[in-house]
């Protein structure tokens, strides 16, 4: 399969520019009393202009200059990142649907089930961190991660 760079990373940009610009307010209050210094939307509504517009920049020189860098890619050998970024999704929904603890052990057992580790002492430490990591920042640093459902602590 062959990708042309400069065109798909800049149709890529520009979607998600469009999408972030109008998620923007959503997710970043105005505040409530009106302040002479910068605004909370200002920077993130100047980082996603600027990623537009270099999204825009790539389409331009892909369709107009005709400046062009084809990628070729194949399946078969990307076939394990593939399979680590959807396991990394299903970490996402997990800790959204489940919570942190359960998440990162279900995600650590799938990793290491499909890189073929039989070692039961690998999934031991490595289930210990993640669950040493969620108590430091639950009971040490006070901060909330998400538990079943996806609230907070």
């Amino acid at each position: 399969m062959k990708i042309k760079t400069n065109l798909w990373g800049g149709v890529l940009f520009v979607v998600l520019g469009i999408v972030l610009w109008l998620l923007v307010p959503s997710q970043i209050p105005e505040p409530l009393i009106e302040t002479p210094g910068i605004a909370p939307r200002l920077v993130p509504r100047l980082v996603i202009g600027i990623m537009f517009l270099g999204g825009l920049t790539l389409i331009i020189q892909s369709l107009v200059f005709k400046k062009e860098k084809i990628v070729e890619v194949h399946l078969k050998y990307e076939k394990t990142a593939l399979i680590i970024s959807l396991i990394m999704g299903v970490y996402a929904v997990l800790v959204y649907l489940v919570g942190f603890l359960i998440g990162t052990v279900v995600s650590v057992a799938l990793m290491l089930f499909y890189y073929r580790v039989r070692k039961i002492s690998n999934y031991m430490i490595l289930i210990s961190i993640g669950v040493g990591v969620y108590f430091v920042f639950v009971k040490v640093f006070k901060i909330g991660l998400p538990e079943i459902g996806g609230a907070l602590w």
